[in-house]
């Protein structure tokens, strides 16, 4: 018999939600065992998501919302930070070079826009071990 093992609950908020490499990454991490939901656009960092529902987040570098230009995904993961300081953000960027490590800090976490990285760094988050070394 499996244990009842947590599955983590992972927002993923995206520059339109029709974008079929961010619907690769979430395949890629349901089938690792990930609760993953879809958000487009978003005028305010409030109104984005219960936070005590979600234990971690995904933001495209392409995201924006009113205080902050389209494509600034940084600024507004920020933002988001400053509302909720204890819920781990990871930016995606896929104009980043893949191999260097760009933040060390778990609760803010910035890396390529590839599946493995993203598992990676939820590995980091919900201390699990990483998908390739």
């Amino acid at each position: 018999m499996r244990a009842n093992v947590k599955k983590p609950r992972i927002l993923m908020v995206c520059r339109g939600i029709r974008g079929s490499r961010h619907r690769e990454h979430a395949t890629d991490l349901r089938k690792r065992g990930y609760i993953v939901e879809f958000v487009g656009d978003v005028n305010n960092p409030e109104d984005l998501l219960a936070s005590d529902w979600y234990e971690a987040i995904i933001i495209n570098r392409e995201v924006g919302s009113l205080s902050c230009r389209k494509g600034d995904g940084y600024a507004f993961a920020r933002e988001v930070r400053e509302i909720y300081p204890a819920l781990p953000i990871i930016v995606i960027d896929r104009n980043l070079a893949k191999t260097h490590v760009y933040s060390e800090d778990t609760l803010m976490q910035i890396v390529w826009d590839e599946a493995g990285w993203i598992t990676n760094a939820l590995a980091k988050i919900f201390h699990q071990e990483p998908s390739f070394a």
